[in-house]
């Protein structure tokens, strides 16, 4: 499955170094609670020892490498504890915010592992389904997404879960379980970070079930006005859907008895 980088990555990449990335940075703060406030605000967080505190302060200005570093060394003297779980949780964003996926996911288990009740319990089941996605690792992806959408409602990243969800159950061939995944992002998060991703994700999938004219509705506004990305690929989808309705009557049969395609 070809995958587009993951959509909370941090808010460095619209500087280049990750084109095409959505939105934002959210580190966690001296105690591990994430955070959208000001580093100062972060940096106050009582209690916490100051190694762990000098890496979440790396971590907040974004110099990834050397706050992994400084995790680490952390961790190898404080194995075990509240703390030692905080450290895991920056660690494994550092990891991800290097896009080194694999590893971040390791991180995150081990974080829940330590801390399953830890406030940051909800993310780490998100970026875990994250990672997997990214990793194309569907099984695990599947497994961990919809754990975070069926125990964790509000919380801040279902309008990412749940189009993940949606494009893991179409890879996996769930149409039934893609298309409640799509219709939960559409109609919870019309303004969601995914939203032409759903839009795109419900319309192949209507139309592997069938459903050519409900499909061809959401795709001609992506055309309108989805962007260069989403336009092209509605474009693209629109004839494979026309094609497989055709082929269908053709053979007397359903539009989902002929093969379509998705490129994503």
């Amino acid at each position: 499955m070809n995958v587009a980088l993951p959509c909370s990555v941090a808010r460095w990449v619209w500087t280049g170094l990750v084109p095409g990335v959505l939105v934002l940075a959210l580190v966690p703060n001296a105690r591990g609670q994430e955070t959208q406030g000001s580093p100062e605000r972060a940096a106050t967080a009582i209690r916490a020892p100051a190694a762990l505190v000098f890496a979440n302060s790396l971590l907040r200005d974004r110099k990834y490498d050397l706050a992994a570093d400084e995790y680490e060394r952390f961790l190898k003297a404080n194995p075990a504890g509240i703390d030692a779980a905080n450290a895991r949780f920056g660690l494994a964003h550092a990891r991800l915010y290097l896009l080194q996926y694999k590893d971040a996911r390791q991180q995150f288990e081990t974080f829940l592992k330590l801390a399953p009740n830890h406030p940051d319990a909800a993310t780490a089941w998100f970026r875990v389904g994250e990672t997997s996605y990214m990793l194309s690792d569907l099984p695990k992806a599947r497994a961990a997404l919809e754990w975070y959408t069926t125990n964790y409602p509000g919380h801040r990243f279902l309008d990412m879960a749940w189009p993940y969800l949606g494009d893991v159950s179409y890879a996996l061939k769930d149409l039934p379980t893609a298309r409640t995944a799509y219709e939960h992002a559409l109609n919870d998060f019309p303004e969601g970070r995914l939203i032409d991703r759903s839009r795109y994700g419900l319309a192949r999938t209507l139309a592997s079930q069938g459903e050519v004219a409900p499909a061809l509705a959401l795709l001609e506004p992506l055309i309108a006005r989805g962007g260069p990305q989403w336009a092209d690929k509605a474009r693209f989808q629109v004839g494979e859907v026309q094609a497989l309705a055709g082929r269908a009557d053709d053979q007397g049969g359903r539009p989902d008895q002929a093969k379509t395609h998705y490129q994503a």
